[in-house]
């Protein structure tokens, strides 16, 4: 089975291209380092933004009923609880 680029791939690579490209802008152009970073730092927040909250990687709740136990968590089960 061959792997096939998901959107998730795609988002990964547009943050690192951004970021990346910012890198390059900054070096080989009169625009400065601190002014190239946070520019297309934004660009990536961009990126970010819509396959948090748009484009979510759960559809509906129904797609993880299964895996949320009903009920109070016994104690034993809480990482902090002596």
């Amino acid at each position: 089975m061959a792997y096939s680029l998901q959107y998730y791939d795609l988002v990964l690579a547009g943050i690192i291209v951004a970021i990346g490209r910012s890198g390059l802008i900054g070096t080989f152009t009169w625009i400065q380092m601190p002014s190239a970073i946070p520019g297309l730092g934004a660009v990536s927040i961009g990126l970010i933004g819509p396959a948090m909250f748009v484009n979510g990687p759960i559809a509906d709740v129904d797609d993880i009923a299964e895996l949320v136990e009903e009920g109070p968590v016994p104690l034993e089960k809480l990482p902090l609880v002596v």
